[in-house]
């Protein structure tokens, strides 16, 4: 199957390696002479025509493809991976406070009565409601610096690399399984690799300052295309995934994660958390950062992988009890399902940067960010901000003044 006239007309020369692909794209506090440390400083690909391939976004904003062709063509997936991920994730930090009241409602019904006739009844009942008192949001998303720089999962490290299990490669360039405390030990590690904002491919606190390349496995994603594309699975799926604290999951899958890094989010959580408790509100108190389009996902194209992605569909197999079943096929038959989990893209809200002869680091420090939102949060809470759009700047108003027109 051709891609494109540009596409053929280009095919005697070989694709560009993954580390040539990895190269990070300009940001407005990134120049040439600042290469991140921890990306490729090789050029970027040559251009090329993609294959324009069938899509559709889904609520969270993840991209999921179906088409045939990303699942025959690993030059194709390569490419379409690539091109869906100059976007970063949106990230907001969302804060939200409520209390709940008990409330009075009279309800009526009819009663037959000893002569045989029906009355009416009215009797009161008692019930708890939630009162939201705040509600609003803070866009993070403007703060990365740089992105996305590729990476991919280290060999030692347990992640999907096409069964439904998670595998590691050992010495010897072998798949296979790690011990239960290996696994174990690789989910807590990875978990707290998140909440502190270290570098995605990071195998240590240490690692994660050492100024080396992200690219950890011994396959590039290049090939880890062609790998998916050679399965014969019939649940397959391959992720890339832009994470700033999500993550997705599905069938065989191919799938390469885009990670928000830089800021420790559970000392940040913490710190607003504590900064909305000083002021004289009392009740209950949620912080989450949440973030959205963290994905690019490709499925297999046969029926049965697009059935699992209908909701409708969904529900009338798992009524009728066929959908146990097509989890056991998936998880036991050779041919059931795999996921790919290897590869994804990171974007900076903090990183560090070398002109050949020293080393600096770009972007706002945590810290640095709580001290430009701490009184505007502050403000939000007290005067009940409830908003449905994430505030931008920390000098807006949040007061009741902020719908007036001409405020």
């Amino acid at each position: 199957m051709e891609l494109s006239s540009n596409a053929a007309s280009s095919s005697e020369q070989p694709p560009p390696s993954f580390e040539e692909a990895s190269s990070s794209s300009a940001h407005l506090l990134v120049t040439e002479d600042q290469p991140l440390l921890g990306a490729s400083t090789e050029e970027p690909p040559p251009d090329f025509a993609p294959y324009d391939a069938a899509y559709q976004i889904n609520k969270q904003g993840n991209i999921i493809s179906h088409d045939s062709h990303l699942n025959e063509d690993g030059e194709a997936l390569y490419r379409f991976l690539l091109a869906h991920t100059a976007e970063p994730p949106n990230v907001v930090v969302k804060c939200q406070g409520w209390h709940n009241e008990n409330r009075v409602r009279y309800v009526t019904h009819q009663r037959r009565g000893p002569d045989g006739r029906e009355h009416s009844v009215t009797h009161h009942e008692v019930y708890e409601e939630k009162v939201t008192d705040f509600a609003f949001s803070i866009n993070v998303t403007q703060y990365i610096v740089h992105g996305p720089v590729h990476w991919s999962t280290p060999n030692a490290e347990p992640t999907y690399r096409g069964k439904w299990v998670t595998e590691i490669i050992d010495d010897l360039g072998e798949q296979k399984s790690p011990k239960p405390k290996a696994r174990r030990a690789a989910r807590k590690w990875q978990k707290s690799r998140k909440v502190q904002g270290l570098a995605p491919w990071a195998a240590s606190p240490q690692d994660a300052a050492t100024p080396i390349s992200g690219l950890r496995s011994s396959k590039t994603l290049r090939e880890w295309a062609d790998d998916y594309c050679a399965s014969d699975k019939i649940m397959k799926e391959f992720v890339y995934e832009k994470v700033g604290a999500s993550s997705c999951a599905h069938l065989i899958v191919a799938m390469i994660g885009q990670v928000v890094y830089g800021w420790n989010f559970q000392n940040l959580e913490t710190a607003i958390i504590h900064t909305i408790k000083s002021t004289p509100y009392v009740g209950q108190v949620s912080v989450s950062f949440d973030t959205t389009g963290t994905g690019v996902v490709v499925r297999s194209s046969g029926l049965l992988a697009r059935w699992m992605d209908n909701g409708w569909i969904k529900f009338l197999l798992i009524i009728t009890l066929i959908y146990p079943i097509i989890l056991l096929f998936r998880r036991f038959h050779s041919r059931g399902g795999g996921r790919w989990t290897v590869c994804g893209g990171a974007y900076a809200l903090r990183a560090s940067v070398s002109d050949g002869s020293k080393v600096s680091a770009i972007g706002m420090r945590e810290g640095e960010w709580f001290r430009l939102w701490e009184n505007p949060i502050r403000r939000a809470v007290t005067s009940g901000l409830k908003s449905q759009e994430p505030l931008l700047r920390p000098e807006e108003p949040v007061g009741p003044g902020m719908f007036l027109d001409g405020y």
